[in-house]
């Protein structure tokens, strides 16, 4: 007889801007049915990761994932330290937490084969682009984004690429602040634009759809499927958040910038 097996799971959702929802159900699909059929959230939420735990083995885990994660639970609080709401909402990155799941799983001796990380498709990257404008335009928003409300990781790529893009064109290249981002341009034509986010930029190539010599497909070409509406200039988009990527970037960079000095 097949073991019965419970779902550890960890869900974003990009309207909950540093919190994230873990818990433990048996119907995983039923549970997002469920949370994304209610009204009070207008983005749906996603699965960044799931641990599947054999059911002789679901009461130690659940005691782990209590000893781990209850220190970051949403709680609400009164004025005499009562505890009025205890939810399974948590204030740490989907990293973090999912480092967690990897160290509940060697703990509950869990095959490593149970723990699983969600690709994150299109869609949601793009949900994800949509809510964090959106906080930031509630918020504080000045030309670009605003370099002092990013991260110092952010802040710290920005830089890394600013001072490498002005030295494809020597003096020719002008760096103006925009309204939602800042253009880089040659002759007087964006070559490239860069939004800055809190966590993340997002780069704006002037390429027409199609023309990116993107060979690892980092790239989104905003006009492939169906118009995409967006705030810088060209058909090509990337999300990036750490400088892993940063040679090949630059290249594609370098290859707006030799198209549009033509």
């Amino acid at each position: 007889m097949a073991k019965t097996k419970s779902v550890l799971y960890i869900l974003t959702n990009p309207c909950l801007d540093g919190w994230i929802k873990i818990g433990i159900t048996d119907d995983l699909a039923g549970r997002l049915q469920s949370l994304n059929n209610k009204t009070a959230i207008p983005l749906s939420y996603r699965v960044y990761a799931t641990l599947k735990i054999e059911s002789e083995r679901l009461k130690m885990a659940e005691q782990i994932v209590h000893s781990y994660f209850d220190q970051y639970r949403a709680k609400e609080i009164n004025e005499h330290g009562k505890v009025l709401r205890n939810r399974e909402f948590f204030s740490i990155t989907p990293e973090d937490a999912y480092a967690y799941l990897e160290e509940i799983r060697k703990f509950a001796q869990i095959d490593k084969t149970a723990l699983e990380k969600h690709r994150e498709s299109k869609t949601d990257k793009e949900a994800e682009l949509i809510a964090e404008e959106a906080r930031e335009i509630s918020g504080r928003n000045t030309a670009g984004g605003d370099i002092d409300f990013a991260s110092d990781n952010i802040r710290g790529l920005y830089e890394q690429f600013r001072n490498k893009i002005l030295e494809l064109g020597n003096k020719g290249i002008t760096e103006e602040p925009q309204k939602h981002y800042i253009a880089f341009k040659t002759y007087k034509k964006n070559f490239v634009d860069i939004k800055i986010h809190k966590n993340s930029l997002v780069l704006f190539f002037n390429v027409k759809s199609g023309e990116l010599p993107d060979e690892r497909g980092l790239t989104r070409d905003l006009e492939a499927e169906r118009h995409i509406g967006h705030h810088g200039n060209g058909d090509y988009d990337l999300r990036i958040t750490d400088d892993k990527e940063f040679d090949y970037i630059m290249k594609l960079i370098k290859f707006s910038f030799e198209q549009n000095s033509k």
